[in-house]
């Protein structure tokens, strides 16, 4: 007899599968660039279309009593730790299919400490502007894959927060129906 619970997992599985267009369901999404990227509630139809990608890295170099050394670019990958930053994707958020989209940007944020990561998300327009002026833009086209990435999802966001619920990196290229 099925339970509750496997109930909600078969019907979340339809549902996405049925937001995939069909010539997307055997790409693997790892594979998908970051601006090529759709994040879907599959409970409440909101889409969240990336379109731009940029990021504001630093590795720490340097061990023990030596002196810390901030750079982009690390020489020595195993006397450095990080990556720590901002990588932020810029793009479209229409809470339904029936709203008119606005232009949202959620935040990937990276610290050297504890909780190391985690979501921020705001209005383009309210981005805090120290941290925007510091973002390398990647041109269009050239953003690194989500494989790359340590998510998959928009989750458990902070800051302004203007989704509802957590959003699902599901379809590819914006080729949603």
């Amino acid at each position: 007899m099925p339970t509750a619970q496997n109930l909600r997992a078969a019907a979340i599985c339809l549902i996405c599968t049925a937001l995939t267009p069909a010539g997307l369901q055997g790409a693997d999404m790892r594979d998908c660039r970051l601006d090529a990227l759709s994040f879907v509630d599959p409970w409440g139809g909101a889409v969240f279309q990336v379109e731009r990608v940029g990021e504001a890295m630093d590795y720490y170099c340097g061990e023990g009593q030596g002196e810390l050394v901030v750079t982009k670019d690390p020489t020595e990958a195993s006397a450095c730790r990080g990556p720590y930053g901002d990588l932020m994707l810029e793009g479209s958020y229409k809470g339904s299919p029936d709203d008119d989209a606005r232009k949202v940007t959620a935040i990937w944020s990276v610290i050297w400490g504890s909780p190391c990561c985690g979501w921020e998300a705001y209005e383009t327009t309210r981005v805090p502007a120290q941290r925007l002026a510091k973002i390398n833009w990647y041109p269009k086209g050239t953003a690194p894959p989500l494989g790359t990435q340590p998510y998959a999802s928009i989750d458990e966001v902070y800051g302004e927060n203007p989704f509802f619920n957590p959003l699902i990196a599901l379809a590819c290229a914006h080729d949603l129906p």
